[in-house]
């Protein structure tokens, strides 16, 4: 309560400094001549200031200015940074004497918070918001334009996961105050910062997109582009494609790029990284035979003497997989492990899925006085982060202990981060962002709540970035858990939604249905929901389908959970009551959403929401219209079946079979189960056991264990003869061998 009080108060107040100078600046207008405004007209706002250098500001004047300039640098959202802006560039045009340098300091950490929030929003209103502080306002802000500070503003969107913001505003620069070209160093700046986050498409679109910004891509332009498919890759946990990375190579030899051996050392680490020694030596091959300088076979100069060091310790090691394999090898070469070399061969042993011996291996890296670093660590928190059992996120926290011990950070009195580049040792924000992830998973909240506010004053302490995504999102998180009500955390959220990308929305709009779906569902739903939703088509969030899937996910476990709950019955119609007009509202939005096409599985999850609702007309609509728009798979096909069985409409269940037989739709083994079980819920116990041993196999497909189990299962319910199984042991003799002894003698 005291945190929403302080926050309406610094709101009232911020306001106030505007309306105050607003007021201020309309009560001592000067009256002009006519040919004194006549001069001015042909004036820039700049120019006012510097054709007015011999006049002396009044004491007035220059507190206007700075109760303005001090209201725009605290603005936390573009409705108050265009306010801001708007009254400090209205004093500014009706000003007609010099401020004095001194009048406002640079204030480079708020004022490029102030900027990244207009470059994310990325309106042409915003874009011309950012030309305004930096060219009209340079004299009151003091922040002049420059490369270092496009770098910073490039770093904090690609970092965030704003890439194609980032993208936009390289191509912007030649036309943004300043007028600077983007250099190499920038350009590969977003490319390496976007790696961890974006896709391999955008990397490639955005190297095509390079020409346009005045450069061609170079050697490290793909030397980072191919380390950054062996990144995805991992990531992904796929093995890279040597078709893919041809491709890529292709596009090299096509920018009339040379041989370098660097980059035939990056592609065959590729591959030997991960113990795929006879890849790494195709790609390399295909490499060296399409450059225009193929390499002399009969060189031995060796990597070192290609200007890095060569470390034989390293290639032995790419394929070992266990701690006894690495002493074995430290023997023979007579040397001693890096935390490189244990991160190697952890990282070999998680790939092939022995999570003990990555462990054990850690543990032998403590023992041997490693310090250790993020590579080495951060594997290991994505396996805990899999199993996510209170034990492993207890374990996890443990290992950030003693990495976090490995790496202090100095308590000081001076200020922190300068710039975006300056940030401490030991934990990067990517290993406190799966912390978060972990601990804001776990049931115990009350147990998690102190080590999360620890850790984000860790990162402060630090000097890591607290204006990205994963703060925001925490932050709203960690008060949405408080108070199991958004409408008590709304404040709280309204202060940090604008440091949220698609994945932190995301996560808030999963809390708000966690915490919104219980009790007797009296809150208004639809609309908070959709609320949230359209602060992320304002800020110019991508909407796709999952913003959808969330809420329909959470009303049908709701509904589920109401049929095996003892409800008395009025209780249960009205909650179900409340959910269905929630499901056809949520329907409606869907449908009116310009900005998203539904796909499959969306609307088999809409489809699904109103099975379990019972709502079998709309659900049959809806199928209707998927049949027709031919947006539809098998999981469609399970979904109607199941529907028809419990609706006990087995008419409606052969029409779509028919309708699909005729357009040639090739129905899967699961869809016959469900048909199986569709024919024996309505009583067609018979025309079961014709699908089962005669129609499956005469469309190609043959029955397994589970097509049995359906059949036993309901001969029981219904008290038939288990003859039955003579005919499936004589029709299916292979399948019956298969069946567990309790099918076959019950």
């Amino acid at each position: 309560m005291l945190r929403v009080k302080l926050q309406r108060a610094f709101t009232c107040t911020r306001m106030n400094v505007v309306a105050r100078a607003i007021r201020r600046s309309v009560g001592t207008r000067l009256v002009r001549s006519p040919a004194y405004h006549a001069g001015v007209t042909a004036a820039t706002p700049y120019g006012l200031f510097a054709s007015a250098l011999s006049t002396i500001p009044s004491s007035s004047t220059t507190n206007r200015f700075r109760d303005l300039a001090e209201a725009l640098k605290s603005s936390k959202d573009l409705a108050s940074i265009h306010l801001s802006c708007s009254a400090l560039a209205a004093e500014v045009n009706n000003s007609h004497a010099s401020l004095p340098a001194s009048l406002s300091s640079s204030d480079d950490d708020r004022l490029l918070f102030i900027l990244h929030l207009l470059a994310v929003s990325g309106r042409s209103e915003d874009w011309r918001r950012i030309e305004e502080i930096l060219r009209d306002l340079r004299p009151v802000l003091g922040m002049k334009p420059s490369s270092h500070l496009y770098s910073s503003m490039l770093l904090r969107l690609a970092s965030e996961g704003h890439h194609q913001r980032a993208l936009e505003l390289l191509l912007k620069m030649p036309q943004l105050p300043g007028h600077f070209t983007p250099d190499l160093d920038q350009v590969h700046l977003v490319l390496e910062t976007c790696v961890e986050t974006s896709e391999l498409q955008f990397m490639q679109d955005f190297v095509a997109s390079m020409r346009r910004m005045g450069q061609r891509p170079t050697t490290k332009t793909f030397t980072i582009l191919f380390r950054a498919y062996g990144r995805l890759a991992a990531r992904n946990d796929i093995i890279p494609s040597i078709d893919q990375l041809s491709t890529l190579i292709g596009e090299y030899v096509r920018q009339g790029l040379a041989f370098e051996p660097t980059v035939a050392d990056v592609l065959y680490e590729i591959y030997a990284d991960i113990g795929r020694l006879d890849q790494a030596k195709e790609i390399r091959s295909i490499y060296e035979s399409v450059s225009s300088s193929p390499p002399d076979k009969s060189s031995t100069v060796l990597p070192a003497q290609r200007g890095r060091p060569f470390d034989p310790t390293r290639s032995i090691l790419r394929s070992s997989k266990s701690y006894s394999e690495m002493e074995k090898v430290t023997q023979r070469l007579g040397v001693q492990c890096s935390v490189d070399h244990y991160t190697i061969v952890m990282n070999n042993c998680i790939r092939s899925g022995n999570f003990g011996e990555a462990f054990h291996i850690y543990a032998k890296s403590k023992e041997a006085g490693i310090t250790p670093d993020s590579a080495l660590i951060a594997p290991l928190l994505r396996v805990l982060g899999q199993e996510g059992s209170e034990r492993a996120i207890d374990r996890a926290t443990s290992i950030y202990r003693e990495f976090a011990d490995a790496h202090p950070f100095l308590h000081s009195t001076t200020p922190g981060r300068k710039t975006l580049n300056d940030h401490s040792s030991g934990p990067d924000a990517a290993i406190y962002d799966r912390l978060f992830r972990m601990l804001l998973s776990s049931s115990n909240f009350g147990k998690c709540l102190p080590v999360v506010e620890s850790l984000l004053d860790e990162m402060k302490d630090r000097g890591l970035p607290m204006d990205t995504n994963s703060v925001g999102t925490v932050q709203i998180l960690l008060e949405m858990r408080r108070t199991q009500n958004f409408a008590q955390a709304m404040d709280l959220y309204r202060e940090y939604r604008n440091q949220l990308n698609e994945h932190g929305f995301h996560a808030i709009l999963q809390e708000y249905c966690r915490i919104s779906f219980v009790g007797d569902l009296e809150v208004p739903l639809i609309t908070q929901y959709f609320s949230i939703v359209n602060d992320m088509r304002l800020r110019r969030v991508p909407i796709t389908s999952k913003v959808y899937t969330i809420i329909l996910h959470h009303i049908g476990v709701t509904a589920t959970k109401i049929k095996q709950t003892s409800f008395n019955a009025n209780d249960s119609r009205r909650a179900f009551q409340r959910l269905v007009s929630t499901t056809r509202r949520v329907h409606d939005y869907l449908t009116l959403d310009p900005s998203i096409s539904p796909d499959a599985i969306l609307w088999n999850q809409l489809m699904n929401t109103y099975q379990r609702l019972d709502c079998f007309g709309d659900a049959c609509r809806l199928w209707e219209m998927m049949y027709l728009t031919g947006r539809f798979d098998q999981v469609s096909v399970n979904i109607m079946l199941d529907a028809c069985a419990y609706a006990n409409h087995l008419a409606m269940a052969q029409s779509i079979l028919t309708k699909l037989r005729k357009t040639g739709f090739a129905l899967d083994l699961r869809n016959w189960n469900t048909w199986i079980e569709c024919l024996c819920r309505n009583g067609k116990f018979a025309a079961a056991m014709e699908v089962v041993c005669v129609e499956m196999g005469k469309n190609g497909m043959e029955p397994d264990v589970e097509s049995i189990k359906l059949l036993s299962k309901f001969a029981r319910r219904d008290n038939i003869s288990s003859d039955f199984l003579l005919q499936i042991e004589r029709s299916l003799p292979q399948l019956w061998e298969c069946l567990p002894k309790e099918i076959r003698n019950p």
